[in-house]
């Protein structure tokens, strides 16, 4: 079956289990990343859809996600059908950071790779009615980015924080709780950074931080935040960084609160903002949390 039939007819992703299933064009680039005769774990097929943005309809092209034991292949498809498929390929040893946008019926998912740090090597728009599915694969494909081998000696005990976030906020104690967490993953500490504003000749005052909460965990950083452009809110916006790639914490001190910036490799970082009564004590938290290099 051509890939272009359907892609046309349905809007809604859907998966495969087997090669045999997929399209012409698309089923050699799986064979040649999975190896003759063996099948992927899942295919996730993003059929052709359109979403709005600045007051227009913009088309996405169709794209497919091939899992393996061990990592992911994803086959973009041009917008014209003469042109043949880009193919980008991802090691989970290799990941440094995956982020996880929803927005209602919209959904968005990039991975970032040692071997590429400029951008995503995995950048995919799809239509969230597929989430819960695909959200399964992608929490093994964290799992594996883990460095399982690695052990921390711990010198920072949990403490109640993610439970107080609950009270704060329990739309974000519910996103950690269940899009984040692992089975067997501990929180050690949890902040929750409200917005941050910053004042304009003395009189008005413009956004520049969402709303952010920040989890370490025995196994990861996980960020999870708001979108600095809207007032309503029905969005989780999710940021994942295995905690063995985490390292020196840098801060710039202003006015408007301080600039933080995770390092995650020697050219890649990860910047939030913390005001000035948080940053003490998330300094102090994650210098005893972080891996010792």
């Amino acid at each position: 079956m051509e890939f272009y039939k359907f892609s046309n007819k349905l809007l809604h992703p859907f998966f495969l289990s087997t090669i045999e299933e997929m399209d012409e064009i698309s089923r050699p680039y799986a064979v040649d990343f999975l190896g003759e005769g063996k099948q992927p774990v899942a295919v996730f097929v993003s059929p052709a859809n359109t979403y709005p943005r600045n007051y227009r309809l913009r088309l996405i092209p169709p794209k497919i996600l091939v899992f393996s034991d061990n990592g992911l292949m994803q086959i973009s498809f041009p917008e014209k059908k003469e042109t043949k498929p880009t193919v980008s390929y991802l090691n989970a040893a290799d990941i440094l950071m995956i982020k996880s946008f929803l927005y209602l019926l919209y959904g968005k998912l990039q991975i970032w790779s040692v071997k590429s740090e400029d951008a995503p090597v995995i950048d995919i728009e799809y239509n969230t009615v597929a989430h819960n599915t695909l959200h399964s694969y992608v929490q093994t494909l964290i799992e594996l980015s883990w460095n399982q081998s690695e052990n921390f000696e711990e010198h920072l005990k949990p403490d109640n924080s993610y439970e107080d976030l609950f009270k704060i906020s329990f739309s974000f104690y519910n996103g950690i709780l269940t899009e984040g967490l692992h089975k067997d993953e501990t929180v050690f500490t949890a902040i929750y950074q409200p917005e941050i504003y910053k004042r304009h000749f003395g009189l008005f005052t413009k956004k520049i931080s969402p709303n952010t909460s920040i989890a370490l965990t025995n196994k990861q950083i996980i960020i999870l935040h708001q979108d600095i452009r809207y007032r309503v809110h029905h969005e989780w916006l999710f940021t994942f960084i295995p905690r063995f790639r985490c390292g020196d914490l840098h801060v710039v001190e202003n006015n408007s609160g301080a600039k933080c910036q995770i390092e995650i490799s020697k050219n890649f970082s990860f910047d939030f903002l913390l005001d000035d009564h948080r940053l003490q004590s998330f300094q102090d938290k994650y210098f005893q949390w972080r891996p010792q290099k």
